[in-house]
């Protein structure tokens, strides 16, 4: 056999290896990350994702059935915008987050003033997503590790409940600014009147 033919040959047989070896390797990822769900099919953090999926529906939802020109109607002066309601909404998300050392975005101090709808939509999505992922990486028995915020000691589960809490708040106040300018949320479109939000 030539020096050239041992060669390509040689070659030829890595290609197939280095690809069995990506599948494996994404095979083990995968096994990974059910493994993660697994975990989290029951008890407080399953809970919190459900009700998290949920308003993120609606967040976002509500968000993109606001018109652009609406996003800085604000019902009288002193208060936020509608679209500072989203917006503070996704900084709150990840200075909570700060306190179970989840890292804050590099631009967070220019985020409060981001106007643009696909951009303050953008921030909002990104917020949540690095919520549910801030759950997901907490295993059930280190829910009661303690940590800082406000000058106090939480446990984590009272972080990511604090942070759910605070999106169920201005969800409903962005209900009550969208309703105001006569934009209906869109999971209320089907309902009749007796079913109400």
């Amino acid at each position: 056999m030539s020096r050239r033919s041992a060669v390509g040959s040689s070659q030829s047989a890595v290609g197939p290896i280095l690809i069995g070896f990506l599948f494996i390797l994404g095979a083990a990822v995968l096994v990974a990350q059910g493994q993660v769900e697994t975990r989290l099919e029951t008890g407080f953090g399953a809970e919190l994702l459900t009700d998290l999926s949920r308003l993120e529906q609606k967040l976002i939802g509500l968000a993109e059935a606001v018109p652009q020109e609406e996003f800085g109607w604000r019902p009288a002066e002193g208060v936020r915008s509608l679209g500072e309601v989203y917006i503070h909404q996704a900084v709150s998300n990840h200075r909570i987050l700060e306190a179970v050392g989840v890292s804050v975005p590099e631009n967070i101090e220019q985020m409060e003033e981001i106007t643009d709808k696909e951009e303050v939509i953008s921030s909002l999505k990104h917020s949540i997503e690095a919520l549910r992922q801030a759950v997901l990486a907490t295993p059930g028995d280190g829910l009661d590790d303690p940590v800082e915020f406000f000058g106090r000691s939480w446990s984590k589960r009272a972080i990511f409940y604090l942070a759910a809490t605070h999106m169920h708040e201005h969800l409903g106040q962005s209900i009550a600014y969208a309703r105001s300018i006569g934009v209906v949320p869109p999971w209320s479109q089907q309902l009749s009147p007796e079913e109400g939000e």
